[in-house]
């Protein structure tokens, strides 16, 4: 790791409103966007129980983000090592070979293979996507993850990211009415593998809250972790790759925990493949 050290566009935006577009969070984008739908289609009241329940809990919810980020950080502890091993090693998990995580998507993608896994740890819900052997070379990958003018290519949802300093970022998607914004204040650091060859960005939340992030009354604060983790295929180092990502996200409130998760799977599962496709299409030109 380049001593938490951030990224060339990380240190662009060091302060104020700025962009680290690499940073977003697949599944909390995929709620706005989802949110946007079923405001436009569910009938009011339902519309109308949702907000007041989600604006009643703001305060609790809130409060109550500390436990939810340390058992967000045990969880990260206890299962990195086992996810970090296996995607190093280019092998893809079956369905139970780790307990409790379980197959929801798998496809053929860039001649490689692509797997999308969930689980609950420690009564959380994670998500693990692991593209192996992939035709497309790592830096080639690694360039469009870091690139921002690129990143709307791949990634379609997107927030405000506020930089901190320390590589801590505060970021915020505003939902449609008449639900609450969320906002996630996480630290994010950049670590450079095998030489340079490979690339690993990860975030994780920040505890005990930040001086220049105060709580706000009109935002709920949900807790997050990210892990990105590109690096060159042990079969082909040259023009072959493989990408690891594994998330978890609680936007907090009143949402249902269920289809907030249903959501955010799928969301960041989408990122994933999108990111490895216009790797593929910019190889073949």
């Amino acid at each position: 790791m380049r001593a938490c050290t951030e990224s060339v566009a990380a240190r662009k935006h060091s302060t104020g409103e700025g962009v680290r577009l690499q940073h977003y969070i697949p599944s909390a984008g995929s709620l706005v966007r989802w949110l946007a739908v079923v405001t436009a289609v569910l009938c009011f009241l339902l519309i109308a129980v949702a907000v007041c329940a989600d604006k009643s809990e703001v305060e609790s919810e809130n409060v109550g983000q500390g436990a939810v980020k340390s058992a967000v950080a045990s969880a990260a502890r206890a299962d990195t090592s086992n996810t970090a091993s296996a995607a190093r090693k280019g092998g893809v998990k079956s369905e139970g070979e780790d307990e409790g995580w379980s197959i929801f998507r798998q496809e053929k993608i860039a001649d490689g293979a692509y797997v999308a896994f969930e689980a609950n740890i420690n009564g959380l819900p994670f998500v693990t996507v692991n593209a192996t052997n992939v035709d497309v070379p790592a830096k080639t990958l690694i360039d469009i993850f870091l690139d921002e003018s690129m990143a709307h290519k791949w990634n379609d949802y997107m927030g405000t990211v506020r930089h901190l300093g320390n590589n801590v970022q505060l970021q915020t998607y505003k939902l449609p009415w008449p639900f609450t914004a969320r906002e996630y204040l996480m630290r994010c650091s950049d670590d450079d593998l095998q030489g340079g060859r490979g690339h690993r960005t990860r975030c994780v939340p920040v505890e005990g809250g930040h001086p220049q992030a105060p709580l706000r009354n009109d935002r709920v604060r949900g807790s997050c972790e990210t892990l990105w983790q590109i690096s060159p295929s042990a079969t082909d180092s040259k023009r072959r790759s493989d990408l690891y990502f594994r998330g978890h996200v609680d936007p907090g409130g009143a949402l249902p925990k269920w289809i907030v998760n249903e959501i955010g799977k799928h969301g960041s599962a989408n990122v994933v493949a999108s990111l490895i496709k216009l790797g593929a299409s910019r190889r073949r030109r």
